[in-house]
């Protein structure tokens, strides 16, 4: 029991020591960068509420695509050593 007490004398003689405890500065020092972190963490979390939640759309390789080779006037045209570097 006597450790304990000692341990504790001498943890409250090096808090005491120090020049921001019990002080108002001290007070701000400890608790503004909590508070503005816990109103950060706020809003983040209604940012993160207010953002739809949407899946990608599902790409179909056989379908019929509005955009064709001859519609990109500056895309080369695939030779067939680039169509079977494509195939999968």
């Amino acid at each position: 029991m006597e450790a304990t007490s000692s341990a504790a004398t001498h943890l409250a003689a090096l808090l005491s020591t120090l020049p921001v405890a019990g002080t108002i500065t001290g007070n701000i020092i400890i608790w503004v960068p909590l508070v503005f972190f816990g109103i950060i963490i706020y809003f983040l979390w209604r940012m993160m509420r207010m953002m739809p939640r949407v899946k990608p759309q599902v790409m179909q390789p056989d379908s019929d695509s509005a955009v064709t080779w001859p519609a990109c006037p500056a895309c080369p045209k695939p030779d067939q050593s680039s169509k079977k570097s494509l195939t999968f």
